[in-house]
């Protein structure tokens, strides 16, 4: 059985809600009325597709995640055998562009403090771990890998900062540099 079109758009329409209250509005504070007024539907309707607004913010993390591994993280091997450094971080930040404005609101100080965690959880698994221009011995592998999530995670919460003052050019650059 498919879903239809309209159910898509009502489940969309809530997750946009949640994320627009969530930008001037700490998620504890948002209830589920202030999410279908700013949505235009009815209680019922907002339970008929999500049990409260934990799932709503769970689903939105879980697509985030999903995308960001299987669209960038999953081809970034595969990309450096095959061309520069520069190409495949510009590549990385073409994927990355397009979960920014959902990343930047959950990362942010209205944002699920959960997310970071669940973020830095998929950094460490999923980011290639031998791809370094720097050799670091295995013992700081732990530290290495830290860094590293800690290093996207703050990188994708400020993406649109970065993005008004640069181009995803200059930002691969700058990337590819280091």
């Amino acid at each position: 059985m498919t879903i239809s079109n309209k159910s898509l758009h009502t489940r969309e329409n809530i997750k946009s809600s949640l994320l627009t209250l969530m930008e001037d509005q700490s998620f504890t504070t948002i209830t589920i009325q202030d999410i279908v007024k700013e949505a235009g539907l009815n209680r019922s309707s907002f339970y008929r597709y999500f049990d409260d607004k934990y799932a709503v913010v769970e689903e939105i993390e879980n697509e985030i995640i999903e995308n960001l591994e299987n669209e960038a993280i999953s081809q970034v091997e595969g990309l450096f055998a095959q061309t520069s450094k520069y190409e495949v971080l510009f590549h990385i930040l073409n994927k990355f562009s397009e979960e920014t404005t959902r990343s930047s609101i959950l990362l942010g100080e209205n944002g699920d403090p959960s997310f970071v965690h669940k973020m830095t959880k998929s950094v460490k698994e999923n980011f290639p771990t031998g791809v370094r221009q720097m050799q670091i011995p295995s013992k700081y592998d732990e530290l290495a890998n830290d860094l590293k999530a800690s290093a996207v995670i703050n990188f994708l919460a400020k993406f649109e900062e970065y993005n008004k003052k640069y181009t995803l050019e200059e930002i691969a650059y700058f990337f590819s540099l280091m």
